[in-house]
């Protein structure tokens, strides 16, 4: 392609993929309105929908916003000429290749991170303690913003100073050892992950003896799941969500549970969470997402390395001659379809990852336990229960709530649950007389905190069946 029709491919691919985000953002929003009525179960519901509405505008907005300066930001750097300035003021303090491109990207990093990181503490400090989604202090922000800036830098220095050097070294072929050096660094931050890299964020505890311990651990004995250890993470330092997840290499694994829901859980329903998390172990999908990775990173650097000698990209960037760092740069906006591809396709195989997930679950008795699990770890949080059918398909990585919630009760009964037995100690139980009415009451208490907390989707779920059956009605009448 000639300098002139590479130019314009950048500025569109630009625009395009502006329109698209706030289109799907768009979208989402609209059809978050679609579940609030379904979702209202009393006067707390109400005020709930409300304040989800709101914050999704919100979130709309400030996406909007970031996404346009990020778009103004690029197409100002290219189509002014900046990046080849840029390149002229590199080479004229160094003539190092490797130290070159270090101080290239250092300047444009700065630059990203000026952008992107006043709006990333808006939507932090601002926008989630407004709605109760946040606890993080602006102490705590700044500080985990260092810190992922200094494990991006230090990722960020050796895939891009060992490229420069590699293509210096072997020229064109230089793409099969950078991609081996990514897998090699996507191993080890794998591997240093649980042990290294998550405790900067956040503190680690052993879950103690008891009730939920020994239920994770008889579960993991019955479906064969070798476990290393469990730990419960602080994260109720920085936001009210729940979550587990299993971590780790090799054949034992750890899992860990946020300490929101451990507080906020019964054990059942916290194995129920636990059993998908294994479901993803047992069916391998741990490693296939991890071939998955590696595999979409050898596409991208083969076809970096038909672009990384063109005089054309360059010229297209003002460039007067080629170089590693400046087509890098052009070759990331030229690739970002390619890349977008591949992520949709990623989240197609994710969505029935966690289908099989699921469905392991159920099939170890764990399928109303999870459900359950899954409407209280939606409940503390104001996603979208609704979510547009273009959007789930391009950027979701889970299946919606409704459908997993379907698949999951569709003929599971819910566990019978004792009471049990109200005493203050051997030598002041209660008489049976006086202990029923009293334990008759605090189970239909138990009752109506369970129905509140449990059943804010269950009128959505049904909702979506009729809409289902009404559909085939009316394809059954035209067909008539």
């Amino acid at each position: 392609m000639s300098p002139t029709a590479l130019y314009w491919a950048v500025v569109a691919i630009t625009l395009a993929g502006f329109l698209l985000e706030v289109l799907l953002g768009w979208l989402d929003l609209r059809s978050s309105r679609k579940g609030a009525s379904a979702t209202v179960q009393s006067q707390y519901e109400v005020d709930r929908t409300v304040r989800r509405q709101a914050y999704l505008k919100e979130k709309f907005r400030l996406d909007t916003l970031s996404s346009l300066l990020v778009a103004a930001v690029v197409l100002s750097l290219f189509c002014s000429g900046a990046i080849a300035s840029l390149d002229d003021l590199v080479r004229g303090f160094t003539q190092s290749p490797v130290l070159g491109t270090l101080a290239f990207f250092g300047m444009l990093f700065v630059l990203w991170m000026l952008v992107t990181v006043p709006l990333s503490a808006y939507e932090t400090l601002v926008i989630d303690r407004k709605y109760s989604l946040g606890n993080t202090s602006a102490r705590m922000f700044f500080l985990d913003t260092l810190k992922t800036l200094l494990l991006d830098l230090a990722v960020g220095v050796v895939l891009l100073c060992g490229g420069e050097w590699l293509y210096g070294l072997v020229g064109k072929n230089f793409w099969i050892l950078l991609w081996g050096a990514y897998a090699l660094l996507t191993v080890v931050v794998n591997a240093l992950f649980p042990k290294l890299i998550l405790p900067l964020f956040f503190h680690l505890d052993p879950l103690p003896d008891g009730e939920l311990r020994r239920e994770v651990e008889e579960f993991s004995c019955k479906v064969g799941f070798s476990l290393g250890d469990i730990y419960v993470m602080d994260a109720s330092r920085r936001s009210p969500l729940s979550n587990a997840f299993i971590t780790g290499l090799g054949r034992r694994k750890s899992v860990v549970l946020f300490d929101n829901l451990v507080n906020r859980l019964p054990p059942r329903m916290i194995v129920g969470a636990i059993s998908h998390e294994i479901g993803h172990w047992k069916r391998h999908h741990l490693s296939s997402r991890l071939l998955e990775m590696l595999s979409e990173a050898l596409l991208v650097c083969l076809l970096f390395s038909l672009l990384v000698g063109s005089d054309a990209l360059a010229a297209a960037a003002h460039c007067p001659a080629p170089s590693f760092r400046v087509n890098l740069t052009v070759s990331c906006v030229l690739l970002s379809p390619v890349i977008y591809v591949l992520s949709v396709l990623s989240n197609i195989l994710s969505r029935r990852r966690e289908r099989q997930a699921d469905a392991f679950a159920k099939e170890n008795g764990q399928g109303w336990n999870l459900s359950q699990a899954l409407r209280k770890i939606f409940y503390s949080s104001f996603d979208n229960p609704t979510p547009h059918p273009l959007v789930v398909f391009l950027e979701h990585s889970h299946p919606p709530l409704y459908l997993r919630l379907s698949f999951l009760e569709e003929g599971q009964a819910p566990p019978q649950e004792s009471v049990p037995p109200l005493s203050q100690g051997p030598e002041t139980s209660l008489p049976d007389e006086a202990a029923s009415p009293l334990r008759h009451e605090m189970q239909d208490h138990q009752e109506e905190e369970q129905s509140r907390d449990l059943c804010p989707l269950q009128d959505l779920v049904q909702d979506q069946n009729i809409e289902q059956t009404q559909c085939n009605e009316s394809s059954n009448t035209e067909s008539e």
